[in-house]
Protein backbone atom coordinates (compact mmCIF):
# COMPACT_ATOMS: atom_id res chain seq x y z
CA UNK A 1 0.00 0.00 0.00
CA UNK A 2 1.10 3.57 -0.59
CA UNK A 3 2.43 5.53 2.39
CA UNK A 4 3.32 8.70 0.49
CA UNK A 5 2.12 12.13 1.55
CA UNK A 6 -0.78 13.39 -0.56
CA UNK A 7 -2.48 16.78 -1.05
CA UNK A 8 -5.50 17.69 1.07
CA UNK A 9 -7.99 17.02 -1.73
CA UNK A 10 -6.72 13.45 -2.04
CA UNK A 11 -7.05 13.05 1.72
CA UNK A 12 -10.67 14.15 1.49
CA UNK A 13 -11.29 11.81 -1.44
CA UNK A 14 -9.75 8.93 0.50
CA UNK A 15 -11.90 9.76 3.53
CA UNK A 16 -15.02 9.79 1.37
CA UNK A 17 -14.06 6.43 -0.13
CA UNK A 18 -13.53 4.98 3.33
CA UNK A 19 -17.05 6.01 4.29
CA UNK A 20 -18.81 4.97 1.10
CA UNK A 21 -16.59 2.36 -0.52
CA UNK A 22 -16.94 4.15 -3.88
CA UNK A 23 -14.45 6.54 -5.48
CA UNK A 24 -15.54 10.18 -5.55
CA UNK A 25 -14.84 12.27 -8.66
CA UNK A 26 -12.45 15.17 -8.08
CA UNK A 27 -13.09 16.75 -11.49
CA UNK A 28 -15.56 16.42 -14.34
CA UNK A 29 -13.61 13.70 -16.17
CA UNK A 30 -12.57 11.42 -13.31
CA UNK A 31 -12.09 7.68 -13.41
CA UNK A 32 -15.12 5.86 -12.04
CA UNK A 33 -14.26 2.38 -10.86
CA UNK A 34 -17.32 0.97 -9.20
CA UNK A 35 -17.01 -0.38 -5.66
CA UNK A 36 -13.21 -0.29 -5.34
CA UNK A 37 -11.03 1.35 -2.72
CA UNK A 38 -7.53 2.41 -3.63
CA UNK A 39 -4.41 4.27 -2.55
CA UNK A 40 -2.92 6.83 -4.91
CA UNK A 41 0.78 7.47 -5.41
CA UNK A 42 2.67 9.99 -7.53
CA UNK A 43 5.83 8.04 -8.37
CA UNK A 44 5.24 5.55 -11.22
CA UNK A 45 9.02 4.97 -11.21
CA UNK A 46 8.26 2.26 -8.65
CA UNK A 47 7.07 0.22 -11.63
CA UNK A 48 10.21 -0.50 -13.67
CA UNK A 49 8.43 -2.36 -16.50
CA UNK A 50 6.25 0.68 -17.08
CA UNK A 51 9.05 3.25 -16.99
CA UNK A 52 11.23 1.02 -19.18
CA UNK A 53 8.61 0.72 -21.91
CA UNK A 54 8.10 4.51 -21.98
CA UNK A 55 11.85 5.13 -22.22
CA UNK A 56 12.33 2.53 -24.96
CA UNK A 57 9.45 4.01 -26.94
CA UNK A 58 11.16 7.41 -27.05
CA UNK A 59 14.45 5.88 -28.24
CA UNK A 60 12.83 3.62 -30.81
CA UNK A 61 10.77 6.36 -32.40
CA UNK A 62 14.01 8.23 -33.07
CA UNK A 63 15.79 5.17 -34.51
CA UNK A 64 15.70 4.88 -38.34
CA UNK A 65 15.74 1.08 -38.05
CA UNK A 66 12.30 1.18 -36.38
CA UNK A 67 10.69 3.52 -38.91
CA UNK A 68 9.30 0.75 -41.18
CA UNK A 69 7.39 -0.74 -38.23
CA UNK A 70 6.02 2.60 -37.05
CA UNK A 71 5.16 4.35 -40.32
CA UNK A 72 1.78 2.68 -40.96
CA UNK A 73 0.74 3.27 -37.34
CA UNK A 74 1.72 6.93 -37.45
CA UNK A 75 -0.06 7.39 -40.78
CA UNK A 76 -3.20 5.87 -39.26
CA UNK A 77 -2.98 8.23 -36.29
CA UNK A 78 -2.57 11.21 -38.59
CA UNK A 79 -5.78 10.17 -40.37
CA UNK A 80 -7.61 10.33 -37.03
CA UNK A 81 -6.19 13.62 -35.78
CA UNK A 82 -9.23 15.74 -36.64
CA UNK A 83 -11.81 13.20 -35.38
CA UNK A 84 -13.72 13.78 -32.17
CA UNK A 85 -12.60 12.14 -28.93
CA UNK A 86 -15.00 9.20 -28.84
CA UNK A 87 -14.36 8.39 -32.51
CA UNK A 88 -10.61 8.39 -31.84
CA UNK A 89 -11.06 5.97 -28.94
CA UNK A 90 -13.07 3.56 -31.05
CA UNK A 91 -10.75 3.83 -34.06
CA UNK A 92 -7.61 3.26 -31.99
CA UNK A 93 -9.21 0.32 -30.19
CA UNK A 94 -10.13 -1.36 -33.48
CA UNK A 95 -6.80 -0.62 -35.17
CA UNK A 96 -4.72 -2.12 -32.36
CA UNK A 97 -7.03 -5.09 -31.74
CA UNK A 98 -6.53 -6.37 -35.28
CA UNK A 99 -3.00 -7.47 -34.31
CA UNK A 100 -2.87 -11.17 -33.30
CA UNK A 101 -2.44 -12.27 -29.69
CA UNK A 102 0.94 -13.89 -29.01
CA UNK A 103 2.16 -14.81 -25.53
CA UNK A 104 5.34 -13.23 -24.22
CA UNK A 105 6.92 -16.64 -23.85
CA UNK A 106 6.38 -17.37 -27.53
CA UNK A 107 7.20 -13.84 -28.66
CA UNK A 108 10.21 -12.97 -26.51
CA UNK A 109 11.17 -16.15 -24.70
CA UNK A 110 10.39 -14.63 -21.30
CA UNK A 111 7.40 -14.93 -19.02
CA UNK A 112 6.42 -11.25 -18.99
CA UNK A 113 7.54 -8.45 -21.33
CA UNK A 114 5.94 -5.04 -21.74
CA UNK A 115 6.29 -4.09 -25.41
CA UNK A 116 6.59 -0.71 -27.11
CA UNK A 117 4.56 0.02 -30.26
CA UNK A 118 7.68 -0.66 -32.38
CA UNK A 119 8.11 -4.09 -30.76
CA UNK A 120 4.38 -4.82 -30.94
CA UNK A 121 4.11 -4.01 -34.65
CA UNK A 122 7.47 -5.45 -35.71
CA UNK A 123 6.52 -8.83 -34.23
CA UNK A 124 2.90 -8.47 -35.37
CA UNK A 125 1.63 -9.67 -32.02
CA UNK A 126 1.55 -9.23 -28.29
CA UNK A 127 -0.43 -9.93 -25.17
CA UNK A 128 -2.96 -7.81 -23.33
CA UNK A 129 -0.71 -5.19 -21.73
CA UNK A 130 1.01 -4.68 -25.10
CA UNK A 131 -2.35 -3.76 -26.65
CA UNK A 132 -2.98 -1.34 -23.78
CA UNK A 133 0.44 0.31 -24.04
CA UNK A 134 0.03 0.88 -27.79
CA UNK A 135 -3.48 2.29 -27.29
CA UNK A 136 -2.25 4.57 -24.52
CA UNK A 137 0.62 5.89 -26.64
CA UNK A 138 -1.66 6.18 -29.70
CA UNK A 139 -4.08 8.43 -27.86
CA UNK A 140 -1.21 10.43 -26.38
CA UNK A 141 0.15 10.92 -29.92
CA UNK A 142 -3.29 12.24 -30.88
CA UNK A 143 -2.99 14.87 -28.16
CA UNK A 144 -5.03 13.21 -25.44
CA UNK A 145 -3.77 13.91 -21.93
CA UNK A 146 -2.12 11.09 -19.94
CA UNK A 147 -4.22 12.33 -17.01
CA UNK A 148 -7.29 10.93 -18.79
CA UNK A 149 -5.82 7.44 -19.22
CA UNK A 150 -4.48 4.62 -17.12
CA UNK A 151 -3.34 1.05 -17.71
CA UNK A 152 -5.24 -1.24 -15.33
CA UNK A 153 -3.92 -4.69 -14.43
CA UNK A 154 -6.72 -6.85 -13.08
CA UNK A 155 -7.86 -10.34 -12.24
CA UNK A 156 -10.56 -11.85 -14.49
CA UNK A 157 -12.60 -13.97 -12.11
CA UNK A 158 -14.42 -15.84 -14.89
CA UNK A 159 -11.28 -16.88 -16.77
CA UNK A 160 -9.08 -17.13 -13.67
CA UNK A 161 -6.45 -15.04 -15.45
CA UNK A 162 -4.60 -11.78 -15.11
CA UNK A 163 -5.62 -9.26 -17.73
CA UNK A 164 -5.03 -5.60 -18.62
CA UNK A 165 -7.27 -2.89 -20.08
CA UNK A 166 -6.98 0.82 -20.82
CA UNK A 167 -9.31 3.01 -18.79
CA UNK A 168 -10.16 6.41 -20.26
CA UNK A 169 -11.99 9.19 -18.43
CA UNK A 170 -14.81 10.42 -20.67
CA UNK A 171 -17.89 12.58 -20.04
CA UNK A 172 -17.71 12.33 -16.26
CA UNK A 173 -17.17 8.56 -16.25
CA UNK A 174 -14.88 5.89 -17.61
CA UNK A 175 -14.78 3.76 -20.73
CA UNK A 176 -12.54 0.73 -21.17
CA UNK A 177 -10.54 -0.40 -24.20
CA UNK A 178 -9.69 -4.09 -24.12
CA UNK A 179 -8.14 -6.66 -26.43
CA UNK A 180 -11.08 -9.06 -25.99
CA UNK A 181 -13.79 -6.47 -26.67
CA UNK A 182 -14.39 -5.04 -30.16
CA UNK A 183 -16.25 -2.05 -28.70
CA UNK A 184 -15.71 0.37 -25.83
CA UNK A 185 -17.25 -0.88 -22.59
CA UNK A 186 -17.63 0.11 -18.91
CA UNK A 187 -16.79 -1.33 -15.52
CA UNK A 188 -20.47 -2.12 -14.96
CA UNK A 189 -20.28 -4.47 -17.98
CA UNK A 190 -17.49 -6.57 -16.42
CA UNK A 191 -18.23 -7.39 -12.75
CA UNK A 192 -15.79 -10.29 -13.16
CA UNK A 193 -12.88 -7.81 -13.51
CA UNK A 194 -11.13 -7.08 -10.19
CA UNK A 195 -8.46 -4.33 -10.41
CA UNK A 196 -5.04 -4.86 -8.86
CA UNK A 197 -3.10 -1.76 -9.84
CA UNK A 198 -3.23 1.03 -12.42
CA UNK A 199 -0.66 3.38 -13.95
CA UNK A 200 -0.21 6.44 -16.07
CA UNK A 201 2.78 8.73 -16.45
CA UNK A 202 1.98 10.81 -13.39
CA UNK A 203 0.35 8.49 -10.85
CA UNK A 204 -0.30 4.93 -9.77
CA UNK A 205 -3.18 3.32 -7.92
CA UNK A 206 -3.01 0.22 -5.69
CA UNK A 207 -6.44 -1.30 -5.19
CA UNK A 208 -7.75 -2.62 -1.89
CA UNK A 209 -7.40 -6.39 -1.54
CA UNK A 210 -10.85 -6.54 0.04
CA UNK A 211 -12.30 -5.91 -3.41
CA UNK A 212 -10.49 -8.75 -5.16
CA UNK A 213 -9.53 -12.36 -4.36
CA UNK A 214 -6.68 -12.41 -1.83
CA UNK A 215 -4.74 -15.01 -3.81
CA UNK A 216 -4.39 -12.75 -6.84
CA UNK A 217 -1.16 -11.07 -5.82
CA UNK A 218 1.07 -10.02 -2.96
CA UNK A 219 1.20 -6.25 -2.39
CA UNK A 220 4.94 -6.25 -2.99
CA UNK A 221 4.35 -7.74 -6.44
CA UNK A 222 2.00 -4.92 -7.37
CA UNK A 223 4.29 -2.21 -6.04
CA UNK A 224 7.19 -3.47 -8.14
CA UNK A 225 5.13 -3.98 -11.28
CA UNK A 226 5.89 -7.68 -11.33
CA UNK A 227 2.41 -9.15 -11.47
CA UNK A 228 2.67 -12.12 -13.80
CA UNK A 229 1.34 -13.84 -15.69
CA UNK A 230 -0.87 -11.34 -17.48
CA UNK A 231 -3.32 -13.19 -19.69
CA UNK A 232 -4.62 -12.47 -23.20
Amino acid sequence: MCHCRVPMYLFLVTLAMALTGIPVATRADEFQLIGARYDVGSSPSRFPKWTSVLERDVRQRAAPSEAPYLSAWLEFLESQRSADEEHQLDAVNRYVNRIPFISDLENYGVYDWWATPAEFFSRNGGDCEDYVITKYLSLKELGRSPDKMRLVVLWDQDRQQYHAVLEYALNGGSVLLGSRHPHLFRWSDVPNFHPIFALNERSYWIFDARHRPQYVARPTDAEHGDLVPVGP
